[in-house]
């Protein structure tokens, strides 16, 4: 595994920043495969893998996402606690495409994280 880089902190829940990820990356025609997803709340001694259907928003959560655009490649990680999410990509130690598809990834997010919080601060006007 390459490096792994903090891109972005949300104020949503793992499972909502997971889903906003998808739509986000999806829509820009990237493949993202969703490898991992573990959920532990803070009382548990060790972390439990998700039950299908059973979504809370509650506790620590870790999801990783395998993002690619043709040959090139790059894995993103969510770290969620509660009601905030943290991101991070990691691509491929050696292949220059993987790196371009990283900056891209992280481009595509922050961009769209800064229209994502605009909308919310008008809202509350």
């Amino acid at each position: 595994m390459g490096v792994l880089i903090p891109i972005l902190k949300l104020n949503l829940s793992c499972v909502q920043a997971a889903s906003w990820v998808m739509e986000c990356l999806t829509q820009v025609n990237l493949s993202v495969t969703q490898t991992f997803n573990v959920q532990w709340l803070p009382n548990e001694d060790a972390p439990q893998a998700e039950d299908a259907g059973k979504e809370a928003d509650v506790g620590h959560r870790v999801i990783i996402f395998l993002v690619r655009r043709g040959s090139a490649w790059a894995t993103l990680l969510l770290h969620g606690e509660d009601t905030q999410t943290w991101i991070a990509i990691s691509k491929p130690p050696t292949a220059q495409e993987g790196v371009g598809l990283a900056a891209l990834i992280q481009s595509i997010l922050q961009s769209e994280a800064r229209v994502h919080n605009d909308l919310q601060a008008l809202s509350s006007i």
